[in-house]
Order: structure tokens, then sequence, then C-alpha cells
């Protein structure tokens, strides 16, 4: 199974979001010129993940627990906004935008250490057998032939998704 791997721009001045082709534009909706300074990110949607039971908690994953995530919310707009306009008493009072097709995409960029600490930003995930690899140890380890966490489906670098951006599936889209 292939990893559904889009683009993902997010625009710094409003924090609008353009995911798969809507990340070629080069101007966003609030006028911000997207072409100069914004990259966009690897994005890695998925609905469903599986999980291992193990007996005890690694103290790897015992500082994610305590450091956490770079976890960030973006409107993606879905290009039918609708302004209204709300008066009273002969004057406006305020207007209200309403956007039925629009979502929040809720962006995890990695851990919040691993910049400080040298390690790659974002996440790697082996696209053979599915598993995370959260460090520059564990990416050298699944690879190895010799190595005792090496991929039970003999991956190799280029069957990852590196630096990526987890986006969750956001729901059924009305």
């Amino acid at each position: 199974m292939a990893l559904d791997i889009q683009p993902l721009l997010m625009c710094p001045e409003c924090r609008a979001a353009y995911l798969g082709d809507e990340a070629k534009r080069a101007v966003c909706r609030c006028g911000h010129n997207l072409s100069e300074g914004c990259h966009p990110v690897q994005a890695l949607e998925m609905s469903d993940m599986y999980g291992t039971r193990r007996a005890r908690i690694t103290a790897d994953e015992e500082e994610r627990m305590r450091l956490g995530y770079e976890i960030a919310s973006h409107y993606e707009p879905s290009g039918d906004l609708r302004v209204y306009l709300v008066r009273a008493d002969g004057s406006d009072r305020f207007s209200l935008s309403y956007d039925h097709r629009g979502r929040v995409i809720t962006a995890n960029a990695g851990a919040r250490q691993a910049r400080a600490q040298g390690e790659p930003t974002g996440f790697a995930l082996c696209g053979k057998c599915h598993r995370w690899l959260l460090s520059t140890k564990a990416m050298q380890e699944h690879v190895d032939p010799n190595g005792r966490r090496r991929c039970s489906r003999h991956a190799t670098r280029q069957t990852w998704c590196t630096d990526c951006t987890y986006v969750p599936t956001s729901g059924p889209t009305y």
C-alpha cells in the first residue's frame, strides 16, 4: 500500500491551509503572497492505523508524552464563502462569514524537542511495515540488515515518508 502524501501549504498571516493541488497557489485568500518564503510540507493524511501492545513504556515514549508535539490548527477554505452583513438600528454592526464546506485542519508537525536536539523535524513513516521512526537512531536501525529492530518487510530509505506533517482525517465532507 502506497502512502498518501500530499503537499500542504500554510499561510503565516491568516493560518489558512491549502492541501493537495490547492498548495500550488501563489496568493492566499487574505492577499498574502505565498510564493515568497512559504514552502509546502509533505502531509500524510491517514484515517486509520494499528498498534501493538507492549508490556512496558520506554524512556523515549515518556519523553514524548512529557514534552509533547507541535500541533497547529489551520482553516482550509472551500471557495464557497458567504459573507453576511448584520445591521441593527440602521447601522452595520458586524459581518459574519460562513463556509459550509470549509474545514479545520489540525497538523501535527512532530515532537517539540526534535529541532533543539538536532533530530529530524516532522515524522518518518516506513511505507512497508507502517512503523513510525521517531529518531535518527530508529531510522538507522530500521534499515540495518544486522540490526535487531530492522524492518520485517525489508524497507529501504526510499520507501519512507520523511519530514512529514501528520494530518488526521477530519471526518465526512458534507
